[in-house]
């Protein structure tokens, strides 16, 4: 029983962006193998950054890089580092429906999570 409990709450956490994906929820999160990113909606959009070993990540030496991938053209997005989290600068870019890629650097390792964000708050 513990098993299945357990198969069913891993399950769930790996299925959760695309279960919530046509929804409107107000956070967004994915784990990679570097870091785990979460994004909250609202104005502005703020980007949360949590590394693995959180002891060891410092925001101020990660390189970020937001790129708007639909609707199309894709552009990439200028990101700002403000109190332990980043914002988008240009945030009519993400006015409509939009995927985007979000891109970690850290010492020469890099990792890309992709999000779709469906209609923002008013």
């Amino acid at each position: 029983m513990k098993k299945l409990i357990f198969g069913i709450f891993i399950m769930t956490q790996f299925l959760r962006p695309l279960l919530f994906a046509g929804s409107d929820v107000l956070e967004l999160k994915q784990e990679g193998q570097l870091v785990s990113i979460r994004i909250v909606k609202g104005e502005p959009l703020r980007i949360f950054v949590i590394g693995k070993e959180e002891a060891k990540l410092d925001l101020s030496s990660l390189e970020l890089t937001v790129r708007r991938l639909k609707p199309y053209p894709g552009r990439t997005l200028t990101t700002s580092l403000q109190d332990g989290y980043f914002i988008i600068s240009e945030p009519s870019d993400l006015k409509e429906t939009t995927d985007i890629a979000v891109t970690t650097k850290i010492k020469n390792k890099s990792e890309t999570l992709r999000f779709k964000i469906k209609n923002r708050l008013p």
